[in-house]
């Protein structure tokens, strides 16, 4: 335990006792006057430990004038971060104090603002919304253990635990609870280092995925399947004259042509901006990833594994490997990139193409 917790907590030992007593006070019918309450705070009556406390019965007294409302055992879940103050044994709830550290973390970047988010979402979604002192060691090992469960990795998973032990240190700093429940509970967890190796679609597994998807996301689907792309280059491309034209890619080799498969030829029309149903490919990833889950396909199924199945058509036809690096945007070993051009003649292109068949 480092001197400033310890500090903290000294702290916090001195001024519940007073702020309890001042509150209830208070909260006496001849002295509930909000105004008056307004005003004791903005005088910063107790102290800057629990400052997120005095804003917090500030706002609520403004809102809701009535000591009443707060005996209710369901009352609103704001008026819970009040129960602490008032002494209380429930004490804060979680969603509260996820919501309270959430404002208290302005200082950190906005991706970090956001991951911490996603992190104690999932966190409140697995032990639900309750006192926050009654979550336990067991009840943190139960949820991590349950992200490796549905496809996270162990790092993963102890990334989500690092965020939420940041919010039971705000909470202890703050008074609002006695112990950390994420401290060694990642010790328990069960599962597996690395990501599954990205891979394409088997034809049974495609034959379960695809009658699922909606139109849009099925013509996405087949596009992918049928011409390699990835889906960042399949929302930039131009169609024109029978051919993919690919300007936008994450290398020089990635800029290439790739010729329309007869099986999607009616899917694609000629111009630019082939899908508009999303608008980023990170949202049509997202969307697809989804479908997949919901037929319980392996995580490691994603978009890119159209791109796989594409890659692996490709071989089992026995394309050489220059048509293959061309059609996929690779770049052989040894080849300097005006060679590579010059090594991939259209006509081999759809030949190739067209030798792509899945049993859909």
């Amino acid at each position: 335990m480092t001197g400033d917790l310890v500090t903290a907590r000294l702290r916090r030992d001195q001024i519940l006792p007073s702020i309890r007593a001042w509150y209830a006070s208070l909260l006496q019918p001849a002295t509930w006057n909000p105004e008056s309450i307004a005003r004791e705070l903005m005088l910063g009556h107790q102290g800057a430990a629990v400052e997120a406390l005095q804003e917090e019965i500030a706002r609520r007294a403004l809102e809701q004038p009535i000591p009443g409302r707060l005996d209710g055992p369901d009352g609103d879940a704001a008026l819970r971060a009040l129960a602490i103050v008032q002494g209380q044994p429930e004490g804060i709830h979680l969603s509260t104090a996820v919501e309270r550290h959430l404002e208290a973390i302005t200082r950190l970047s906005a991706s970090a603002q956001r991951n911490r988010r996603v992190a104690l979402q999932s966190l409140l979604a697995a032990v639900g919304d309750r006192a926050l002192a009654s979550v336990s060691r067991a009840d943190i090992a139960g949820w991590l253990q349950g992200l490796v469960s549905t496809g996270r990795t162990l790092s993963t998973a102890r990334l989500y635990g690092v965020q939420a032990s940041a919010l039971w240190h705000w909470a202890i700093a703050a008074g609002l609870t006695e112990a950390n429940p994420v401290t060694g509970a990642a010790r328990t967890l069960v599962g597996r280092d690395q990501h599954e190796p990205r891979r394409g679609f088997t034809d049974a597994e495609l034959q379960l995925l695809m009658p699922t998807l909606d139109a849009e996301l099925h013509r996405l689907a087949m596009v992918g399947l049928h011409s390699g792309l990835r889906i960042g280059e399949l929302m930039t491309a131009e169609v024109r004259d029978g051919l993919i034209r690919v300007t936008r890619s994450k290398t020089e080799a990635g800029q290439r042509i790739v010729p329309v498969h007869s099986r999607v030829a009616e899917l694609l029309p000629e111009g630019r901006q082939l899908f508009r149903a999303w608008r980023s490919a990170k949202a049509a990833g997202a969307a697809f990833s989804r479908a997949c889950r919901a037929v319980e396909l392996p995580p490691a199924l994603t978009f890119h594994s159209c791109r796989h199945a594409f890659a692996q058509k490709l071989r089992d036809a026995s394309v050489p490997v220059e048509i293959l690096s061309a059609l996929l945007g690779h770049k052989p070993v040894g080849v300097t990139l005006s060679v590579y051009a010059r090594a991939a003649p259209l006509e081999q292109l759809k030949d190739a193409v067209e030798s792509i068949h899945y049993q859909l």
